[in-house]
């Protein structure tokens, strides 16, 4: 397994490549960035402090929680509701997407499905997952698995559709709605792969010079 987090120091136009799986980000995503951390997303008090003129750098923790919160976006949660949600979750996280990280094997970044943007689908071993927060209630949501297999060699296609859902589980809202749960640690492996590519990734120096600062 990796030994160490990677000690990145990213430029936000390289976070935002990096989320975008490798690809120039829309405008709409650079609109939603900027609000998102106005809202305090994914900088914590002390770095959004930090004087005019100062480039931020983002390190693995800062861009695993965009990441989150951009997978958050995409299913319908509100920005407003993560500028409330994200920062008071900021800790958990953070230990549980290095512990994502961690638990993997070294060559864990190395398959194809790791830059396949999306279209492949693996097998991990002590995936983690999270819930979809809900807003709603004080209940956390849960986490369902499916486990259906009543429709398994009807059709010749019931192992496969019970793999996908098995592989793609739901959260379970306090109203009984369900919303895809976040495949925290392939997201990790994905974003991380994708940073580790961008140009000119700075590391070391510049951020202790930002600590400094």
């Amino acid at each position: 397994m990796p030994s160490k987090i990677p000690d990145l120091s990213l430029s936000h136009g390289q976070v935002l490549r990096a989320i975008a799986y490798g690809e120039e980000p829309s405008q709409r995503m650079k609109d939603e960035a900027r609000y998102l951390r106005i809202l305090g997303v994914p900088f914590d008090e002390k770095k959004q402090s930090t004087g005019r003129g100062n480039r931020r750098l983002y390190d693995f923790d800062d861009l695993i929680e965009l990441a989150v919160a951009f997978f958050y976006l995409r299913h319908g949660m509100k920005p407003k509701d993560l500028g409330e949600y994200m920062p008071k979750a900021r800790k958990g996280l953070r230990e549980l997407a290095r512990r994502a990280f961690l638990e993997q094997p070294e060559t864990a970044m190395q398959p194809d499905w790791v830059k396949s943007r999306g279209k492949k689908v693996p097998l991990l071993a002590n995936e983690i997952f999270l819930p979809y927060h809900d807003r709603y209630s004080e209940t956390p949501a849960k986490i369902e698995f499916s486990s259906d297999k009543s429709d398994s060699g009807k059709t010749g296609k019931g192992d496969i559709t019970d793999l996908i859902k098995l592989l793609n589980p739901t959260t379970r809202l306090s109203t009984g709605e369900e919303r895809a749960a976040i495949p925290l640690t392939r997201l990790v492996l994905e974003t991380v792969a994708w940073a580790l590519e961008m140009p000119e990734l700075r590391t070391g120096p510049v951020k202790t010079a930002q600590k400094k600062a």
